[in-house]
């Protein structure tokens, strides 16, 4: 059971596009346990109990990547897909 999740229901468009996350297609998506960094999405840190996604986004050289618990994850697609 992943614990210390962050409600994640009232995370809409507008927080999503004040934290700047871009809305592009992924380069690379990885999923693995939590490395207690802080969510991209809810500015929660990602515990090691909690699934963490690491996204690489364009352009590829940029070195950037954002880091999600999976139900921020869930959230952060669902918005980029309908942004597309």
């Amino acid at each position: 059971m992943v614990t210390g999740m962050p409600n994640t229901a009232n995370t809409g468009q507008d927080e999503h596009e004040r934290q700047g996350l871009p809305y592009q297609e992924p380069l690379r998506t990885w999923a693995g346990r939590g490395s207690g960094a802080l969510c991209n999405l809810c500015g929660h840190v990602i515990k090691a109990q909690d699934i963490e996604y690491e996204i690489d986004v364009p352009p590829a050289d940029s070195g950037r990547s954002l880091r999600f618990h999976f139900n921020c994850y869930r959230t952060w697609e669902a918005q980029r897909r309908d942004q597309g």
